[in-house]
């Protein structure tokens, strides 16, 4: 096996990552490059940009899952995790990410960290990124893998500045590009339970016509909540007389039922799902956005 070394700027310190290829040569080079430099509240969203780097003379393609679900992973304290949640998109299709890339071309890919790492405890932390395309859609080769490090700090919240912050996004939430509302709408989901749900209802009063997408994330944001009260205000969606409001917030109970670890959300879950009809499909088959 063959490493080759990149380097992630971070608060002006470089950080090495190693990029890993099974080919006989590296193949791809990727580096993580944060948003904002410094240190991080508890609650507030950590936003990477990842930066795939063509190295090879024959050309890669490079496949993320929708939201980055499928081909990376996140290495932090001993534990090698997958995101938790499972997407579908507007309609019901998961969307898949496939860009080709020749010898010195880059593909930037946005993420949000939280959504693999909740960092509710202050501290120090370093994590390694993994995109192995063995998991993904497609990719070429088969087995295309990469590794880089990011090193950061996770200081107390405090509330005042963390308004500030959320604001930030809240605004940018309603701005193009698509993919970048999506990621502004989740990144909120995980201030703290009363920020969070304040925030998807003032949203979901307002939210643009269902089937933009917007307004799907906002029950995505529900259960990234995963609370009991997200849970009260998803049975009320559930009860909508409008038919699609009613199914989105059915797909999210049936997701949550699958991915909650509380056994008090599980099992208030588990008796709004009751009310499901029987052969309701909570995950719909995949679409390939080039």
């Amino acid at each position: 096996m063959n490493r080759a070394i990149g380097a992630v700027l971070f608060g002006g310190a470089i950080f090495l990552g190693s990029c890993v290829a099974q080919a006989a040569e590296p193949a791809v080079r990727l580096l993580a490059v944060p948003e904002t430099k410094g240190s991080y509240m508890v609650g507030e969203p950590i936003f990477l940009t990842l930066k795939f780097t063509g190295l090879s003379a024959k050309p890669i393609t490079v496949c993320m899952g929708h939201l980055d679900r499928r081909a990376l992973s996140v290495a932090c304290a001993g534990r090698t995790t997958q995101s938790a949640f499972l997407e579908t998109c507007p309609g019901g299709l998961s969307r898949i990410y496939r860009r080709r890339l020749q010898q010195g071309q880059t593909y930037e890919h946005r993420i949000l960290l939280n959504e693999w790492v909740r960092f509710k405890e202050p501290g120090d932390y370093r994590v390694r990124i993994i995109y192995d395309g063995r998991a993904g859609v497609e990719a070429e080769p088969r087995d295309l893998r990469a590794e880089c490090d990011f090193a950061f700090s996770i200081v107390p919240k405090d509330p005042e500045k963390l308004k500030g912050i959320l604001k930030h996004y809240h605004d940018e939430a309603s701005k193009p590009p698509f993919d970048h509302q999506e990621q502004d709408i989740l990144a909120l989901c995980y201030s703290g339970e009363n920020e969070a749900l304040a925030f998807l209802r003032r949203r979901l009063k307002t939210a643009p016509a269902f089937g933009t997408g917007i307004s799907t994330e906002l029950f995505k944001g529900l259960r990234r909540v995963g609370t009991p009260a997200a849970l009260d205000l998803l049975s009320d969606l559930m009860n909508s007389s409008d038919e699609r409001i009613s199914h989105m917030a059915m797909v999210e109970v049936g997701l949550l039922e699958k991915e909650t670890t509380d056994p008090a959300v599980k099992a208030r879950a588990r008796e709004l799902m009751k009310q499901i009809p029987k052969g309701f499909k909570f995950v719909e088959p995949t679409t390939i956005c080039d």
